[in-house]
């Protein structure tokens, strides 16, 4: 249960004292008391419902008292529940404000609140706010807006994403995942892969007039042999990050070994599809225009199939891959959490060596503390991906009235712990131990894949 100070519940209840909204000056009190009574109590059911009374003023004074109780109390439920009542807010006040606030500088999490209620909206004026916002200098407010503009696809943003793009081309930002979000968000709205700023604006100022977005899913990004590049993978997923913190289980489940899996029959059939991109993206397939013979050769495999080898394997075959300038650390975790590094680090020579004796000195014993490793992995600065491999549910307990934390629980925490930071989380699970449906859910609600172990 949370709970809060009299002088944050003075504070919200002073919040809009001059009067103006669809509301009575009466009943936009009540609303404001009713939220500050369960905000105090902790009640999140009875919080959300108090913000969408207060939504239903449709005003400046609306908005910032919606901002103010979602950055106090950041469950899931409460800032859903502002983000809607955001989102449906249709004066020129309220949305004049809401644009103002995302535009200039300030709390990148006002700003990353705003853009989700603004992805949530189909007006002018916010669309092209999304656009703007592209020139923050948060990371995860970048993010933020290349994934709400990807789902919007207003036509005043991509200016925005052209400018964003020459800044991350041009070696004065660079960033993997980023990058990648900006060209697939680009093909996505127009179907064109231009490799630099300068074709991107030549084509914009001939087709911004009379554009309209692409409509239906888009088709796999098109590539040259010149344009192929060796990707590394993780259990056949493309990394497309290079600020990357992986987070293995090493819990005593991990001794399992899974059966062989049956051999598929010699068909001259096409080659098997690889996994997802975990920097962002494509289901399967080769966005990067590898060949046939590589495609059909599949992941390398453990002699062994005693899951924590195989995690081993491929954990040790990524960071053979990773490339100059990636970034890295990784967090073995059972009822312990071992950190190779609370920084990233250089993926050079002497640190890949020294992260695959880490990642060989990792035995498994004990229970599954899940949450324990995503708090250390949301320590690391400056990373923006979380690669995380279980094969069992989570077995940690509240630490307040210490019940049993459900799967459920452990993800909305993660995601709560995961808010204001934007990482992209993949996660990857054995088949045989059913453990999908946590970490599916895990990986959908903070933008990542879920990949299946067979």
């Amino acid at each position: 249960m949370r709970t809060t100070s009299v002088f944050l519940i003075a504070g919200l209840l002073a919040v809009g004292s001059t009067f103006g909204g669809e509301l009575s000056k009466k009943d936009f009190k009540e609303a404001q008391k009713k939220a500050a009574m369960a905000l105090s109590a902790g009640d999140d059911a009875a919080l959300a419902s108090a913000l969408t009374e207060v939504g239903a003023d449709d005003s400046k004074k609306a908005v910032d008292f919606l901002l103010k109780v979602a950055l106090t109390n950041t469950a899931g439920q409460v800032y859903n529940s502002a983000r809607q009542a955001l989102a449906g807010m249709k004066s020129d006040e309220a949305v004049d404000h809401m644009v103002k606030l995302v535009e200039k500088r300030g709390d990148p999490r006002v700003k990353l609140l705003l853009i989700d209620a603004f992805s949530d909206r189909d007006d002018d004026k916010t669309g092209a706010a999304l656009g703007e916002a592209l020139s923050a200098r948060e990371p995860e407010v970048l993010r933020a807006a290349v994934h709400a503009i990807g789902k919007r696809q207003p036509k005043d943003a991509v200016d925005g994403l052209i400018d964003l793009f020459e800044k991350l081309t041009s070696g004065r930002g660079a960033d993997g995942l980023l990058m990648n979000s900006v060209e697939e968000t680009l093909y996505q709205l127009t179907g064109q892969n231009f490799k630099t700023a300068e074709d991107w604006r030549k084509y914009w100022s001939i087709k911004k007039r009379d554009f309209r977005p692409r409509t239906g899913g888009a088709p796999r990004e098109p590539s040259t042999t010149s344009e192929r590049k060796k990707v590394p993978t993780f259990f056949g997923s493309e990394i497309r990050s290079n600020r990357i913190v992986f987070v293995i289980d090493t819990s005593g489940s991990m001794t399992a070994e899974d059966p062989a899996p049956p051999t598929p029959p010699k068909t001259g059939g096409p080659p098997p599809r690889r996994g997802p991109r975990t920097g962002g993206g494509t289901e399967g397939g080769d966005a990067d225009g590898k060949g046939e013979e590589e495609e059909s050769q599949g992941p390398k495999q453990a002699p062994s199939r005693i899951r924590v080898e195989r995690a081993k394997f491929q954990l040790k075959e990524v960071i053979k891959e990773l490339p100059q300038g990636a970034m890295f650390t990784i967090i073995g975790f059972d009822t312990n959490v071992k950190v190779f590094s609370k920084v990233l680090l250089a993926a050079t020579p002497a640190n890949k060596d020294k992260a695959t004796a880490f990642v060989m000195g990792l035995n498994p014993s004990g229970t599954t503390m899940t949450l324990s490793a995503a708090k250390a992995a949301f320590d690391v600065e400056g990373a923006d991906t979380m690669i995380l491999l279980s094969d069992g549910a989570p077995t940690e307990v509240d630490e307040n009235d210490k019940h049993q934390l459900t799967g459920e629980e452990v993800a909305d925490r993660i995601t709560e712990l995961n808010r204001f930071k934007r990482w992209r989380i993949d996660t990857f699970g054995f088949a045989a131990t059913g453990i999908g449906g946590f970490m599916r859910k895990l990986a959908d609600e903070n933008s990542g894949s879920y990949t299946d172990i067979p």
